[in-house]
């Protein structure tokens, strides 16, 4: 990972001062894996730090649970949360402030739908229902990037399982707003 990180951060260091980019995720749902590797963190940390400075926004996401939380969370990395529709938002965003007792309230994953597994219906998620939480997040004053957005392809063998074994669709459609060909869904 290493060579990778040293190729691919200064790269991005072009879109974060000059660019759309405000911020950079070091790291997703690490919390779930439960390995509490805080070396890890830390060394993905300093490799962000050296390559981008210190006034770029480094954060983490995960699940908006003491638990998930516990092993994701890194001091000096801003801690967010991601969660969906039917979530208890209060209780969620009162998760972050655990571990981010200032700052900006940020639902980095608001999940709009769910994901597929052949041989089970194709999941969806009320318009509306997604729409009520979106405006509760939002009339928190929260911050939210919307998983997904546009539905997509995975080609090849991308496409990923779940355990128990439970494999996906190369359609990663997740039920979002907008379809892979951008038509309201």
């Amino acid at each position: 990972m290493p060579g990778f990180l040293v190729r691919i951060l200064p790269l991005l260091l072009a879109l974060l001062l000059l660019g759309p980019t405000r911020g950079l995720r070091v790291e997703n749902e690490y919390g779930s894996y439960f390995a509490c590797d805080f070396d890890y963190l830390r060394f993905l940390q300093k490799c962000f730090r050296h390559h981008l400075g210190d006034d770029v926004v480094l954060f983490t996401t995960d699940g908006a649970h003491k638990t998930f939380l516990k092993c994701g969370a890194l001091q000096g990395l801003y801690t967010t949360v991601d969660f969906g529709t039917g979530s208890n938002i209060t209780d969620a965003f009162l998760s972050q402030r655990k571990c981010e007792p200032k700052g900006p309230l940020i639902n980095s994953e608001f999940y709009t739908g769910w994901l597929d597994h052949w041989g089970q219906p194709h999941s969806t998620i009320k318009t509306e229902a997604v729409a009520s939480s979106l405006y509760d997040i939002l009339a928190r004053g929260a911050s939210v990037n919307l998983y997904m957005f546009i539905g997509g392809t995975n080609f090849a063998y991308w496409n990923g399982a779940n355990s128990p074994y439970a494999a996906q669709p190369t359609s990663y459609d997740y039920d979002a707003p907008l379809s892979e060909a951008g038509d309201l869904t």
